[in-house]
Formats: C-alpha cells, sequence, structure tokens
C-alpha cells in the first residue's frame, strides 16, 4: 500500500478459480445420447489497482482490475471430446469497503467486467457453439494480516 496523504493506493495480484456445470442438449438422433454435460475450472490472474482512503479503522476502496491470464480445465463430465474456450474480459473493476483491526483486516468487494463474458464450446463433431453472459459480477469477502 503506497500512502499519498489522505489517500492510498493498493496494487494487488488476485487469483482467481471458478467452477461451472455445463449441459448441452442435443438435436434429437445427432448423438447416442440427447444431453450431456460437463463440469468445467476457470482460473484468472488479476491485477486490481485500488484507490482508497481511510477513515479511523473504516476505509473505502475502487479501481480498475486487469485480467493477466486465463485457463480452462475440463474436470469431468460424460462428453468426450468437448473443447471449452472461456475468454474474460480484460479490464473489469472493483470497490468495496473493509476494516483494520491493529495487524488484521477484513473487506468486502464487488468486482465485475465492463464487456461480457464468451465461451466457446467446440462439439466433438467440431461444431462449435458460442454462449456470451451478462456483464457477470461477483463478491468477494477477504481476510488480512499486515506484515
Amino acid at each position: 500500500r503506497i500512502n499519498l496523504g489522505g489517500l492510498y493506493v493498493q496494487p494487488e495480484l488476485l487469483y482467481n478459480s471458478n467452477t461451472y456445470s455445463y449441459e448441452y442438449q442435443f438435436p434429437t438422433g445427432q448423438y447416442t445420447s440427447d444431453a450431456s454435460s460437463a463440469s468445467v475450472r476457470n482460473a484468472t490472474l488479476e491485477l486490481p489497482v485500488m484507490v482508497g482512503f481511510k477513515i479511523l479503522f473504516l476505509r473505502l476502496e475502487a479501481g480498475p482490475s486487469f485480467t493477466l491470464g486465463n485457463w480452462d480445465d475440463i474436470k469431468s463430465g460424460d462428453l468426450s471430446g468437448l473443447g471449452i474456450d472461456f475468454k474474460s474480459p480484460v479490464t473489469g473493476y472493483q470497490a468495496g469497503l473493509g476494516a483494520e483491526f491493529g495487524k488484521f483486516s477484513i473487506g468486502l468487494r464487488y468486482a465485475g467486467y465492463f464487456s461480457r463474458t464468451e465461451q466457446t464450446f467446440t462439439l466433438p463433431d467440431h461444431t462449435t457453439q458460442q454462449l456470451k453472459s451478462d456483464k457477470n459480477g461477483r463478491f468477494m469477502l477477504s481476510l488480512g494480516y499486515f506484515f
């Protein structure tokens, strides 16, 4: 954390991991089964740069967040040959509040993206399906200790 008078700048490096379950309904008669599912893990490396201020033991902060890396892993499923390309937006935002008690801190943030998330599924017959989600966001709870 870099203190600048009444404000501070706090760059961070965050590793996020999420697991999603997908179900796909095939056209009738195209495959042996009409539906299939898979569990996919998506991980991102993000660099938020928070700007905030602190009053007594409370702090309020907000700033941009940049995605540095994005990885997918199909964990399980009954659809062999499924490929997934998960593209999360490169730039987002985070805003939150927190409290500090001695060397301990607790915080709650909301993080979102400025554009939609895209997922491209490549099926065993090499056809693709593309899904675009809304501008998805998430709440993050943090616990910290200052060294």
